[in-house]
């Protein structure tokens, strides 16, 4: 898809294959562009140049992958949506003013000492949602979201003991069991396409 609709392209020095892995391990990892070149052996300018070129080929793809919003229209009664009646959305690179907490301050400070938030940052997350609908349309069934759908059956039954007074588990250490797997099945993907692009 990549290829057909979004025209990405190997260049002389890259395959496709390995330009469209070094994305999917950055978002997957949420790793820098350093680690990125010394993992992938490039310099960090391709990395960069590549990511990019890769982000603007999957944006391509939401004529296929993504769903159109419908208007908001102008009788709408639901209090969520009325007041974005005829709103136009913000235009990437352009900053939104933001009113944070004390603590998130640092986060959101511009270079002019403004609280905002980079609108531009919404093209990654676009490409995240994207990605998630082509596995969705060719796998219908999340094990993920039906183990979510279970907890959330537990926690209907754990609010009924709130009310009879019983005492539950607020909170839960994280483990390593998750990132293992990840990592895991990561390093797995990436040995499978490494050995099939040394055999080509």
């Amino acid at each position: 898809m990549v290829r057909d609709i979004g025209f990405l392209s190997g260049s002389r020095n890259m395959s496709l294959e390995e330009i469209v892995a070094m994305f999917l391990y950055t978002l997957a990892h949420h790793q820098k562009n350093r680690t990125i070149a010394n993992y992938f052996d490039r310099s960090g300018e391709t990395v960069s140049r590549q990511f990019n070129l890769c982000l603007m080929a999957i944006l391509k793809l939401h004529g296929k992958l993504l769903k159109s919003p419908e208007p908001i229209s102008n009788d709408c009664t639901d209090e969520n949506w009325k007041d974005f009646k005829n709103c136009l959305g913000a235009l990437d690179g352009t900053f939104i003013k933001l009113k944070v907490p004390a603590k998130d301050k640092a986060r959101h400070r511009t270079r002019k000492s403004d609280l905002a938030t980079d609108v531009l940052g919404c093209r990654i997350i676009m490409a995240c949602a994207l990605l998630h609908n082509l596995i969705r349309r060719y796998m219908h069934r999340d094990p993920i979201e039906e183990d979510y759908e279970v907890e959330e059956e537990e926690e209907t039954y754990e609010e009924e003991d709130i009310e009879n007074g019983v005492e539950f588990i607020t909170t839960v250490e994280t483990s390593d069991e998750w990132t293992n797997f990840r990592n895991t099945l990561a390093q797995e993907m990436f040995n499978s396409w490494r050995a099939r692009s040394l055999n080509h």
